[in-house]
């Protein structure tokens, strides 16, 4: 036992040595002690994959110093998708009882990750995804008795890696600059700006989006109050379930009245698991789809609602940009939901959100340009926030 406590203590120095020298040590810190704000002997899962290996070094050394207790967890993507599809159904089926319990001893909890194959889903049967959905809902409804902390690392696309970059057509070294740039963004400032356009979303606002290419799309705010995501998990408590924060930070979300939405919402390109879709027009009515067309791959779209329940189709969440260092290349194709004035709308599961709907089944359609007033009110023009009076 005394040899074992010797070498984890050797181990521990070794981390302690290498990540000093890392380029990723003041991204970790600020992770561990301003957006978490792991205090001694909290149990912090970091998981990510072995591209993240140096971040997931300096995450660690950063929870032990504020006295934290780090486990690392390796995701395995290709290994996961091989297994995914070979796995008998009834397998597929089975929910972890690993992950029940770690929901259950982990105080905080710091995702990474990245796109080394953009394509590597693109293939999956709906079938098979609605399986391993369904096999989620009690961690799903574990996780809503918890009070975890998260932190996600990595917006539309994860951390950006050159596969990622080159799959939406934009350069690798400009995405990945403006992403660390917009990483350390003063997350004080945007708090500060958010919290004055949050007031503005108040519950039974009545929001109206429209686009160049032809959306034009009313809804309500439900009765709750918005969320701000500016870097820190305590900004971001929901009444249920864990307090979560994406990096790089920059949000504001809130659910929608599921009975409101009327119009049509125009996606020019949507990428679902590495198809892409084209021109999708989804017409909604008291709230929930009632038709669903595009000029390429819709058929795609309609099987997954098929396979999922009817409140899949509601219009849920309403988020809202505010990152000012983060900005869409590539002309549009590469767009983040942090980037200031970009709107993002999500059907189905909005339970992250403080919503109702609890199925694991989501989509999320971006509307850059859009033009969106709150209550007859501008609030972004052409895809620019405009200041609130």
């Amino acid at each position: 036992m005394r040899t074992l406590v010797c070498l984890s203590v050797l181990f521990l120095t070794a981390l302690i040595a290498m990540a000093q020298t890392s380029e990723f040590t003041a991204v970790a810190d600020k992770i561990v002690n301003h957006s978490l704000e792991v205090k001694p002997g909290e149990v912090v899962i970091i998981i990510g994959t072995v591209a993240e290996n140096e971040l997931m070094e300096a995450l660690y050394v950063s929870v032990a110093k504020a006295g934290g207790q780090p486990v690392v967890q390796l995701s395995l993507p290709f290994a996961s998708k091989k297994a995914f599809m070979e796995m008998p159904e009834e397998y597929l089926g089975m929910t972890s009882t690993y992950d029940l319990f770690e929901a259950r001893i982990a105080d905080c909890y710091i995702y990474t990750g990245s796109v080394q194959d953009p394509d590597l889903w693109s293939d999956v049967p709906e079938e098979r995804a609605a399986i391993a959905r369904k096999s989620q809902d009690p961690l799903r409804y574990a996780y809503t008795l918890s009070h975890n902390r998260v932190v996600s690392l990595g917006q539309a696309g994860g951390i950006p890696s050159k596969a990622y970059a080159e799959s939406v057509g934009v350069s690798y070294d400009e995405l990945l600059a403006m992403f660390w740039k917009s990483v350390g963004t003063d997350f004080d400032k945007m708090l500060s700006n958010g919290k004055q356009i949050s007031a503005l979303l108040k519950p039974g606002s009545i929001l109206k989006l429209t686009t160049k290419e032809g959306t034009n799309l009313s809804f309500k705010i439900s009765k709750n109050e918005p969320v701000l995501n500016t870097g820190r998990t305590k900004d971001t408590k929901i009444d249920i379930g864990p307090t979560a924060t994406y990096l790089p930070a920059g949000e504001i979300y809130v659910p929608i009245d599921l009975t409101s939405a009327e119009g049509t919402l125009v996606v020019t390109r949507f990428d679902f698991r590495g198809n892409q879709v084209e021109n999708l027009r989804l017409k909604f009515a008291k709230g929930s789809i009632v038709s669903v067309e595009a000029d390429k791959n819709g058929e795609l779209i309609t099987e997954f609602f098929e396979q999922h329940p009817e409140s899949t189709k509601s219009l849920s969440v309403f988020d809202l940009g505010l990152n000012p260092d983060s900005h869409p290349l590539g002309g549009l194709n590469y767009i983040s939901y942090e980037m200031a004035g970009i709107i993002c709308l999500f059907v189905g599961d909005n339970s992250w959100a403080g919503g109702d709907i609890s199925t694991g089944a989501s989509l999320n359609f971006f509307q850059p340009d859009a033009t969106l007033t709150v209550n007859g009110k501008p609030l972004v023009i052409d895809g620019k926030l405009s200041t609130p009076e």
